[in-house]
């Protein structure tokens, strides 16, 4: 009996081990069958509808071209097992913000944008460029490597490079994202060759093999523990992270370049568990981290971003009076700063409800982010000895001050500077009176001061901030021991103010690049210098010529990602001394402004009769459509006398600083 009890044991062990081996064979099968199996991609066929992309000289469209190479795609990619999203599936009109919707809202594992290339000139090379978003150099730069490998050995193109993008569906989107030029169309040789489903199959062949060599190894998923944003009351914080593989490298950085050290370790425990953390206090308010994950089987995570959230406890608050005193019957409103501290006494930047109470009265408000606020105190006359005031941060009594209340012995000036634009006040203007008294406003533009005489006129120096002019100014007092005179200044060039600007320029331009962004920061413009990397100081000027692959990507292509990640950029000037014999301003072919801003520049230069004489025409420069905000190209002949640079400079001011024309359509 026993020895018929083992022999059934041994056959249930050995069925039970057949039925496994069966199921890892089917597995496996299936996997060779389908090895993109789980695998969701958006294929985006460029342009379509009222935009049919570059036409070949044969009329062919690209937006056909795309199309087309998108279904065979999709077909093979299904046949691997994935499943495919189309943005569009015949000729029609799709924006590109759809575009990138529809990826945010379907969050597929990979967005592949498909289009042929034109060149604005004669093309003697026939080259690939895959483009992938620069704002994300993990699963997109590993994808476009292997795409541009594959596209090289497919002898479709003479050669295929690999090109850090900024184009919309790549710098807006939420998921891996790449652009694919094959070919160019612009070429009647390969127009020719577009035209038949030899060579687009061919297009899609070289797509999928790239996908699925990519893809051999899956996706590496990697969870981070923790609600996103993630709060943290310690300027200190500890990410958890879990990976379903052993994690060998990882890229990990502040959106913002901040250079915060930070540490990674695996924490002992069962699983690919790790900490990530800081090891130097962070300030109060949002950090924004971008991390990408590497394992040791080659797999690669896509791009995770973060934001962590630094509550600082209000160990403090400091009520500032702006004035020292409260004059007897003084009646309308006194201000009153209020500062948050943290507990090593440094400002405390976070914007937290407030409340202020005194005499049954209150006021309510909201700190700004930097931690400071202004509360302005109405007072009817009546008040008399002192007041007290208590304030309320985020629903904790955090600071209270007594002002006294008093007869002025001296002439009390409690004054506010504000612009005329927006009647808010303006801070950090220097206001000098007397011989060698200086005071300075704060939040809502108050300042305050006093002097030891009864004046009719006072006469007072305004140094404003950027934006504004210094002027002299006589506040009359009408001989009365309290004025609360309002300074109202215009700007300086209100089209100019707080625009943000960012120059590309090298080393060699500062000559004249520096006085020109003095006089854009004097107009009150917000300017960022973005510098080409040690060593690559000379800008490629067009792609229209036989390229290499490094001039291809430029030197510009990691300032152009850094302007990316300048969200609210009205303009990018991109400097250049060039192989031109007039002053040329280039622009996107489809950005209205971009051509606007040239022509009036160059108009503006007609009519100073500058010589050699300025031109305006589409570029094909790096810096050109890979930039959210409107980006134009100032070249310049090599050899350009110092007065051409200065009527440039010049020109490029008044344009910017000219009140845009009131459009007369009836739209």
């Amino acid at each position: 009996m026993k020895h018929n009890k083992f022999v059934q044991m041994s056959v249930v062990f050995v069925l039970s081990a057949l039925s496994a081996l069966s199921a890892l064979c089917a597995v496996s099968a299936d996997a060779a069958i389908s090895p993109l199996a789980g695998l969701v991609i958006m294929l985006d066929p460029g342009h379509g509808g009222e935009d049919s992309g570059a036409v070949g000289s044969g009329g062919l469209k690209e937006a056909t071209v795309n199309l087309r190479v998108a279904r065979y795609l999709r077909q093979l990619l299904t046949a691997d097992g994935a499943t495919i999203l189309m943005t569009r599936e015949q000729d029609e009109t799709v924006s590109l913000q759809k575009r990138v919707d529809m990826a945010k809202q379907r969050k597929p594992d990979l967005f592949v944008s498909i289009h042929h290339n034109a060149s604005l000139g004669k093309t003697k090379t026939n080259r690939g460029e895959i483009y992938f978003n620069a704002l994300d150099d993990g699963l997109p730069l590993q994808l476009a490597n292997e795409m541009s490998r594959e596209l090289g050995n497919s002898r479709l193109a003479s050669g295929s490079f690999v090109i850090p993008g900024g184009y919309f569906v790549l710098r807006n989107n939420s998921v891996p994202a790449l652009l694919t030029e094959a070919s160019y169309i612009s070429m009647p040789e390969n127009e020719k060759a577009l035209s038949t489903g030899r060579a687009l199959t061919k297009e899609a062949l070289v797509f999928r093999q790239a996908i699925r060599k990519v893809f051999d190894h899956p996706t590496m998923r990697v969870e981070i523990i923790s609600k996103n944003p993630a709060p943290t009351s310690s300027p200190f914080f500890n990410l958890i992270i879990s990976a379903d593989r052993p994690i060998a490298k990882a890229d990990i950085a502040f959106e913002d370049g901040q250079s915060v050290p930070l540490g990674f370790n695996k924490l002992p425990s069962i699983g690919s568990v790790y900490n990530l953390f800081n090891m130097k206090p962070l300030q109060a308010g949002e950090h924004f981290l971008r991390m990408t994950f590497h394992g040791g089987d080659g797999s690669i995570s896509t791009q995770r971003k973060m934001t962590v959230q630094v509550h600082l406890p209000i160990s403090e608050a400091v009520l500032l009076p702006i004035a020292s005193y409260i004059p007897e019957g003084f009646n309308g409103i006194f201000p009153v700063r209020l500062l948050l501290k943290d507990e090593n006494g440094n400002v405390n930047q976070q914007a937290l409800p407030f409340q202020i109470e005194w005499d049954s009265k209150n006021v309510n408000g909201k700190t700004r982010s930097d931690g400071q606020a202004l509360a302005e105190i109405e007072l009817d006359g009546t008040e008399r000895g002192s007041i007290e005031l208590k304030a309320t941060v985020d629903g904790h009594q955090a600071a209270s001050t007594r002002i006294a209340i008093r007869h002025p012995n001296k002439a009390f000036i409690l004054g506010r500077v504000s612009t005329n634009l927006t009647m808010e006040g303006l801070e950090k203007t220097r206001i000098r009176y007397g011989s060698d008294r200086l005071a300075i406003t704060g939040p809502g533009g108050y300042f305050f001061c006093e002097l030891p005489n009864i004046f009719r006129n006072l006469d007072i120096m305004i140094q404003p901030p950027a934006g504004y002019a210094a002027e002299r100014r006589r506040i009359r007092t009408e001989g009365k021991m309290v004025s609360t005179p309002e300074i109202v200044l215009a700007p300086v060039a209100p089209e100019l103010l707080g625009k943000k600007i960012a120059i590309l320029a090298d080393r060699s331009q500062d000559d004249w690049i520096r006085p020109m962004i003095r006089l854009f920061m004097q107009g009150g413009a917000r300017i960022i210098r973005l510098r080409t990397p040690p060593g690559k100081e000379s800008l490629p000027s067009s792609h229209t010529k036989d390229e290499s692959p490094s001039e291809l990507k430029g030197p510009a292509a990691g300032a152009i990602a850094e302007a990316n990640r300048q969200s609210d950029l009205d303009l990018l000037l991109s400097i250049k001394r060039d192989d031109v014999s007039a002053v040329t301003f280039r622009h996107y072919y489809k950005s209205p402004k971009g051509i606007a801003l040239g022509k009036a520049i160059a108009s503006f230069l007609d009519h100073a009769r500058l010589q050699p004489r300025a031109v305006v025409t589409e570029g094909s420069d790096y810096e050109l459509g890979h930039t959210g905000a409107t980006a134009l190209i100032v070249a310049l002949p090599r050899h350009t006398p110092p007065n051409i640079t200065a009527s440039v400079a010049d020109a490029l001011y008044k344009v910017l600083t000219m009140k845009p024309a009131r459009s007369t359509s009836a739209k």
